[in-house]
């Protein structure tokens, strides 16, 4: 609702499947709505780790090559979006590094600008890749591909990002070349004992 309060009723579910940024011009609302409603209805909110939030995050870390891939993927409007840098204003934003930190200046414009700017970072490093979801058919949720070497699903929430894409080789967690192959998929539904297997 308004107030940000869960009231879908107690048997509903949302999950968010990756990317909460660099999709529309109000990143900070939409992640703070996101954050704000999975810790106020855990039971009923399930948001993964998608690649631009992966990289976002790692980014204003301090991770360069992480922050260079972000901006490159539409990060960069994000970024002028959330330090409220006007569409007709520079084309640029400062991002040198503290002294002592390491972490691109930026960092500290963004939590000044949003008093809990660093809890929503940090709840965004916390969030997993995939989830499984217990019921009579077992349901996998992965934003990208699953591992295909894993026999258990532990092992896929635990890829941290790098995942095996079907290829023999570790690919990153937005590879889609899994489903160039339907009797791939259906043999690692098998191994984990999904019945289904949703990704995006």
């Amino acid at each position: 609702d308004e107030a940000e309060e869960w009231i879908a009723g107690p048997d509903a579910v949302l999950i968010v499947n990756g990317d909460l940024i660099d999709g529309g011009r109000q990143p900070w609302e939409m992640l703070r709505l996101a954050y704000r409603l999975q810790q106020r209805a855990p039971q009923h909110v399930i948001v993964l780790r998608g690649n631009h939030d992966d990289v976002m995050e790692r980014g204003l870390r301090g991770d360069e090559e992480a922050l260079e891939n972000w901006l490159n993927i539409g990060g960069l409007q994000t970024l002028k979006d959330l330090v409220g840098q006007s569409e007709h204003g520079p084309s640029y934003i400062d991002l040198g590094r503290d002294n002592q930190t390491g972490t691109p200046r930026v960092l500290a414009r963004l939590t000044q600008r949003y008093a809990d700017f660093e809890q929503v970072l940090a709840w965004m490093k916390g969030l997993p890749y995939a989830v499984r979801v217990n019921g009579e058919t077992p349901i996998h949720i992965v934003h990208g591909s699953p591992d295909f070497n894993a026999n258990e699903f532990g092992k896929i929430a635990e890829t941290q990002g790098r995942v095996e894409d079907g290829t023999g080789q570790l690919g990153v967690l937005w590879s889609r070349r899994w489903v160039d192959d339907p009797a791939r998929v259906y043999r690692h539904l098998q191994q984990t004992q999904a019945g289904y297997l949703i990704y995006g």
